[in-house]
């Protein structure tokens, strides 16, 4: 039965600030109005209702707040329904002048999802409360039950209890003799204070009862464990019976330390034919294993019912039949745990481990053709890659596939054995530029970070990394001509530097942010417009010019010289330059998220088209197509799931040879190894 904390010893004022809906004030009344709060508080707060920056319920409170300006030990709990409202609240609190010396507080639920509070900081803040270093606290329902400070002298309810039992815990909070308790309750509102009415008969009552029944002698209940078998703590009286051991057993283990990939639970082995069950604790438990032989109905009940009895005696259980907690585990002086750390070490396949330094001499090398199918949510199909490594991957990729899954797409990777291929020192190079350069602007959506990237990555390096090429494919071809142009450092050229391809019978040139670039040059690349910071792929020409009409949301149009003189202040000199048809560069697809993370995101692939003049853009990468874009924004996926099943692969080996004679694919051992919190397929 809930109390509210009242007694004969102790005064409590109960008040009730009604008000009227038009925000009129009355003697002994505050009202409020519905306006939306949404700014700072000033000197003048009657400006501040009139300019909605304050509603007249906020304002109620703060009145009521400011009566209480003279107590030198205040001990305040407001009371409010949402998290949000307890955030705003402190914050506005806190920055009247007229309060300045209070200190304000707020605390919700640790499972709020907006600003969650643990455990801890509860704690800091009620020990706080309690020392007089905060004095006002803006509270949800955490606070309605649980807290005991005898200081606390004045509660408030912003927002209505919800139920009588919400009312009467909230009440019970004032524990100072002659509190007060303060409802903010909107006049004329017949229902609320009819309910409100309910709620303090209903406190009334139950205190009647309650004196009533404190002044009856209790009879002895009749002991019924003797029908059972239990546990009981001489000191404390704490019992723990066969039925309620497993669920003790299970809070227990709760308790113990764990983090995002493990909870601690018990495991249970039980033989049948020996009338026998042993219990496995965690590993952070003091008792291990616990054994006991009985009825096999009740075998599972006996094992824990001892393991209780084990663990009070090592005093892992309190004697009140509890998980010690006096101490929190990471903590405690005598137990040295190492905490899980999140950078844990990378493992790779040595098949990949090499500098790049040394592979680039290595002149053959295996290939592997690496094909992309599946639904897409575009209209471009990826092209295929040529993995290119340094020595045989083994049996599993003769001919393998495997399938990764989006939330609304998925693609089907194919793996096949190509032969062995020769590649000089400078092929190498231009290839690890070509890979570096177009990875580095697909992963990095910032415009600096993907070129610093890119120049990092051109450097030839000693040190031991992954290292593999990937090459685009045409028609079975390795497609050297993107190869080698678009791995040329075009970000280096300076502005008097005219580039084209070498290859065109007639140069015919457009002027762009670095100086006159050849039309093909333009027609399949990778362009950054630094005005904006963003990254686009050129498909082709427009028949459009910057004195074409620029058709806006509103409807209105204006042409592309006015629109971006407008909108960022931008001239446009080069007028019969015709527009490059554009889209934003397709962002890499994590396929080995959780599936749901796509669920409410657009996809990268369906890109909006726009409209670029030349002189705006500087070329970064060309020629890139649009089908070796999609391949490579899946590439980095499948790449990592292929050194998993390398990985997979050497760890059959290492299980030695009775693993050697089943012929097991390493897929099947990848499978066995990973979890359903993966949300694999084959999980």
């Amino acid at each position: 039965m809930a109390s509210d904390g009242s007694n004969d010893g102790r005064r409590r004022s109960d008040r009730w600030l009604a008000s009227d809906d038009d925000g009129s004030s009355s003697r002994g009344s505050r009202s409020y109005s519905n306006a939306v709060f949404a700014g700072h508080i000033g000197e003048d707060f009657t400006a501040d209702i009139q300019d909605g920056l304050l509603t007249s319920k906020v304002h109620c409170l703060v009145q009521s707040l400011l009566e209480y300006r003279h107590m030198q030990d205040l001990r305040c709990i407001v009371f409010v329904e949402r998290v949000i409202t307890s955030i705003v609240l402190e914050s506005l609190l806190s920055s009247i002048s007229q309060m300045s010396g209070w200190n304000v507080k707020y605390m919700a639920g640790d499972s709020s999802a907006l600003h969650p509070q643990s455990r801890k900081k509860h704690t800091e803040i009620v020990d706080s409360f309690r020392s007089g270093k905060v004095h006002l606290i803006v509270a949800t329902q955490v606070l309605e039950e649980g807290l005991d400070v005898p200081s606390c002298n004045l509660i408030i309810r912003f927002d209505p209890a919800a139920t009588v039992c919400s009312f009467i815990q909230s009440r019970g909070r004032a524990r100072m003799q002659n509190s007060d308790y303060v409802l903010l309750v909107r006049r004329g509102d017949a229902e609320a204070l009819s309910k409100t009415e309910k709620f303090l008969a209903s406190g009334q009552i139950m205190r009647e009862e309650s004196l009533r029944l404190a002044s009856t002698m209790c009879q002895p209940l009749e002991n019924t464990l003797c029908e059972e078998d239990h546990y009981c703590v001489e000191s404390t009286g704490a019992i723990v019976t066969m039925n309620s051991s497993i669920p003790l057993i299970y809070f227990f283990c709760s308790k113990l330390p764990f983090d995002e990939y493990y909870r601690p639970l018990p495991r249970f082995t039980i033989d049948k034919a020996l009338c026998s069950c042993t219990l496995h604790l965690p590993k952070s438990s003091p008792v291990q294993t616990v054994y006991t032989e009985g009825e096999v109905s009740v075998l599972k009940k006996a094992v824990c019912l001892k393991a209780c009895r084990e663990l009070h005696t090592v005093g892992a259980l309190t004697d009140s039949l509890l998980p010690e907690l006096g101490v929190p585990w990471e903590e405690e002086p005598d137990i040295v745990v190492e905490k899980y750390q999140h950078e844990q070490p990378d493992y790779y396949p040595e098949e990949f481990v090499d500098n790049w330094f040394s592979f680039s001499r290595l002149g053959i090398y295996y290939c592997y053709k690496i094909s992309l199918e599946g639904y897409f949510k575009t209209t471009v199909s990826p092209t295929d890659i040529l993995l290119v490594v340094k020595c045989d991957l083994g049996p599993d990729f003769v001919s393998s596939s495997f399938k990764l899954c989006g939330a609304q797409d998925y693609v089907n990777v194919a793996i096949k054995y190509a032969g062995i291929i020769h590649l000089n020192q400078e092929q190498v190079t231009m290839a690890r530029r070509f890979q570096a350069t177009i990875l580095s602007l697909l992963i990095n959506t910032d415009q600096s970070e993907g070129i610093d990237a890119m120049k990092y990555f051109h450097e030839m390096e000693v040190t031991m990394g992954i290292v593999y090429l990937l090459l685009p494919l045409v028609s079975g071809k390795v497609d050297w001509c993107s190869v080698k142009f678009s791995a040329s450092q075009v970000y280096e050229a300076s502005n008097k530097d005219t580039k084209h391809c070498h290859s065109c019978k007639e140069v015919d040139l457009l002027q762009t942010k670095d100086g006159p670039v050849c039309r093909c040059m333009l027609k399949k690349s990778i362009v950054c417009t630094p005005h904006n910071m963003e990254l686009y792929a050129v498909t082709g020409f427009l028949e459009l010019n910057a004195t074409s009409q620029l058709h806006l949301r509103d409807g209105s149009a204006v042409t592309y010289i006015t629109y971006f003189k407008t909108r960022y202040g931008l001239s446009l000199t080069h007028k019969n330059q015709p527009l490059l048809a554009a889209s934003k560069l397709v962002e890499v697809r994590n396929f080995l998220h959780k599936r749901h993370y796509y669920e409410n995101k657009k996809e990268s692939c369906n890109s909006y088209a726009v409209e670029l003049p030349p002189e705006l853009c500087r070329v970064l990468m060309s020629p890139v197509s649009a089908s070796t874009l999609c391949s490579f924004s899946i590439i980095p996926s499948a790449m990592y799931r292929i050194q998993c099943i390398l990985l997979s692969a050497k760890l059959k080996v290492q299980l030695g040879p009775r693993m050697q004679q089943f012929v097991i694919p390493a897929l099947k051992i990848l499978e066995a190894i990973t979890t359903k919190e993966c949300q694999e397929e084959f999980s």
